[in-house]
């Protein structure tokens, strides 16, 4: 349920992204986009994963930490995907 929602919430920012921005950005569409999606994710899943076991501090210490994760590797992944597309567009 989560992965769906958050997916959905994700694509639909990210088309309404490249038309705002022209295809341009793409480091920035990716991010804005992912983002929004997951946390909505984060807190679905912490939510239900997470919830009843443990006080109210312990699950929004859980829920942050999947939101810095997810934060940490969009960046890294977004990088990767800039220098590539980079490397693609200069050999053709």
């Amino acid at each position: 349920i989560a992965s769906i929602i958050g997916y959905k919430i994700t694509t639909k920012i990210m088309q309404e992204l490249k038309v705002y921005y022209h295809g341009e950005h793409l480091m920035l569409r990716y991010l804005l986009s992912t983002l929004p999606g997951e946390i909505v994710f984060s807190l679905i899943f912490s939510s239900l994963a997470f919830s009843k076991n443990h006080t109210m501090v312990e699950y929004l210490k859980i829920f942050i930490s999947l939101i810095l994760v997810k934060l940490i590797l969009s960046v890294l992944f977004s990088l990767m995907v800039v220098v590539f597309t980079g490397i693609l567009n200069t050999t053709q």
